[in-house]
C-alpha cells in the first residue's frame, strides 16, 4: 500500500488519475491510521502480517478480498467536492457493476459513530454511511477509506469476495472501471510501473 502514496504524489505532479487492483500473497491484515497498532496486534493471530494504511478506517482481513486504490489529483474538479460525495460515487460504481452482473446491493444510508482509538474497529463488522451492503439483509460487502493531501485524494477500498464466490472478478473490474471513469469524466488507459517511472524521470 506504500505504492499508493507514490501514485498520490505522482498524480499531484502530472494531473493523472490512477486506479490499481492488487492481491495479497501472505496472510495480511491492515488497519487505518487512527487505529492503535498495539490494539490491532494484540487481537491478530501471530501468523498474520499487519500493516498500517495511510488512509483511515478499521481493520481489514485480506484473506479473501478484492483490494483496490483510486487516486484523484488535486487539479481535478472532484478534488473540491465533499469527501463523502466522492466516497458515494466510488461505491455507487460498485453497486452498478454488481447490478449488471445480477447482484442486488445498495448503499448504506444511515450514519454510525466511529470507534474510539482504544477500541478495535473491524471494517466489515458494521457498515458506515455509503458502504455497499446486500439488499436482502444489509450485510456489508464493500468499504473504503480516504486520505486527502495537497497532491490529491487517495481512496483504498476492499470487497468481500466470499459473499459472491462465483462472481467473475475480471468482468467486475471492467464494469466497475467503466462506471467510475464516467463519474470522473476520464478515459481508461492501461500503463505499467516501468512506464510511470520513465514518465517521471
Amino acid at each position: 500500500m506504500r505504492d499508493d502514496l507514490y501514485l498520490l504524489e505522482l498524480a499531484g505532479e502530472t494531473g493523472a488519475l490512477f486506479f490499481r487492483h492488487y492481491e495479497w500473497t501472505d496472510k495480511t491484515i491492515t488497519y487505518g491510521r487512527f487505529q492503535q497498532a498495539e490494539v490491532v496486534r494484540h487481537a491478530t493471530p501471530p501468523e498474520y502480517t499487519i500493516y498500517q494504511r495511510p488512509t483511515g478506517g478499521g481493520v481489514v482481513n485480506h484473506s479473501n478480498d478484492w483490494t483496490y486504490s483510486i487516486i484523484v489529483p488535486a487539479s481535478h474538479p472532484k478534488y473540491r467536492q465533499k469527501a463523502t460525495d466522492h466516497y458515494k460515487e466510488v461505491h455507487m460504481s460498485i453497486t452498478e457493476a454488481l447490478r449488471d452482473m445480477g447482484k442486488q446491493t445498495m448503499l448504506y444510508e444511515d450514519t454510525c459513530n466511529p470507534c474510539a482509538k482504544s477500541e478495535l474497529s473491524l471494517c466489515f463488522q458494521k457498515p458506515a454511511r455509503y458502504d455497499v451492503v446486500l439488499k436482502i439483509n444489509g450485510q456489508k460487502m464493500a468499504g473504503a477509506a480516504q486520505k486527502r493531501s495537497k497532491y490529491g485524494i487517495l481512496t483504498q477500498g476492499s470487497l468481500d469476495k466470499a459473499i459472491f464466490p462465483e462472481l467473475d472478478w475480471v468482468q467486475f473490474e471492467e464494469k466497475f472501471l467503466n462506471y467510475l471513469a464516467q463519474k470522473l469524466e476520464t478515459e481508461i488507459e492501461d500503463t505499467t510501473w516501468a512506464q510511470l517511472a520513465l514518465n517521471r524521470t
